[in-house]
Order: structure tokens, then sequence, then C-alpha cells
């Protein structure tokens, strides 16, 4: 692979016309062919031969939520599966949940998602519950990671609501007070709408 470093000891001296490598490493998993050289030999190489993933595996988050709208589809959230040396892990699954947010709150879109060259996307994850949340992504017995704070804030659109009505009054007198709840179509409150009040 691109990149790839060969560690341990390269150079050593043979004994009884064989030279041993015993402490050869490659951190980098992929295919491989080593070459050997004596400065008055021909050279030669090894059999192709492959290096794996190590262990032990952990989570990464790679991209992070970002804000969205109650009911639009987050930015894409990626975790990579890899080894200790940053290698990727494939033939396993992400599953993401909420680790935070507002009471009732659901995750819509795919939240089990097999590894490609160990990177999970998800790429259809909405909510409609307006709040502050954070993610929390598992894989079997790997420690969970959790993503940064995100806010989904209430959707387009509002729709009014009477909650207490004007009773009888009297001439010149003060009403008694009129309730009106502004919401998305998810029922999330939206503040900051200025109503008028109109004679009918």
């Amino acid at each position: 692979p691109g990149g790839a470093n060969l560690n341990g000891t390269r150079t050593v001296a043979a004994s009884g016309g064989v030279a041993t490598f015993s402490d050869l490493s490659l951190p980098t998993a992929g295919d491989y062919v080593l070459s050997v050289s004596d400065d008055s030999l021909t050279g030669a190489t090894t059999n192709s031969f492959t290096v794996t993933a190590g262990t032990p595996a952990t989570l990464v988050i790679t991209h992070q939520p970002l804000d969205s709208a109650a009911g639009q589809t987050l930015s894409s959230v990626t975790v990579k599966v890899e080894d200790q040396n940053g290698n990727p892990i494939d033939g396993t699954s992400v599953t993401l949940g909420i680790a935070s947010g507002p009471t009732g709150a659901a995750i819509g879109g795919t939240t089990v998602v097999p590894t490609t060259n160990g990177i999970a996307t998800f790429g259809d994850l909405s909510f409609t519950t307006a709040g502050n949340y954070t993610l929390t992504a598992t894989d079997g017995s790997l420690a969970a990671v959790t993503t940064d704070n995100f806010t989904v804030s209430p959707g387009a659109g509002a729709n009014l609501a009477v909650l207490a009505q004007p009773t009888l009054g009297t001439a010149g007198q003060t009403l008694s007070p009129l309730s009106v709840s502004v919401s998305d179509q998810y029922g999330n409150p939206v503040a900051g709408a200025l109503l008028l009040y109109t004679q009918s």
C-alpha cells in the first residue's frame, strides 16, 4: 500500500549462510511483496502475502451531525471502525442511537449500517422533535462513542391554535387573556412569531 513502512531490523548479518529477520512488522494492512538484497548478490523477492487489520478495534466519528430543522434530513454522519494503526475494519455493522435529546424523540431513517472500507455512512437520518441532541455509535462489544451536540430547530410552516378563549366582557373593560400557540407541522413550538389579533 502507498506510504507503508516496514518496521524492525532490516539489515541482518548471515550466520551459517542464513540471515533471519525476526522482528519485522507492517502497521498498514494490505498485500505485500518484500525484496531482499546484498551488495554483491542478485536480489530476490518474497511471495505475495497479506497483512490484515489488527486488534483491538475502535470506533471513530469521522463526520459529525450538523444542525438541521425538524423533518429535514441531517447531513451524513460517518463512523469508522479501525484498528490501533488506523486500518479500516470491514465485516461489521455500526448502530446509531440517541445519547441525549428531548423526551420521546426518535430517529427517522436507517440506524444500522454495515461498514464499507471501514466506514459506516448514515445518510438519511431525521428528527421531528426539535431540541438539542447527541448521538451514540455502537458496534458489538466495542466502546461506544458519542457525537458532538447538534440542534434540531422547528420545521418550516406554522400552525395556530387558540388555547384560551375570550369570555364575555363588559364594554370598555379588558377582556380575559387570549392565549394562542404557534407550532410547526410536528407540534414543535415556534418562537419569535408576531401575531395580530383582529375582529372577524
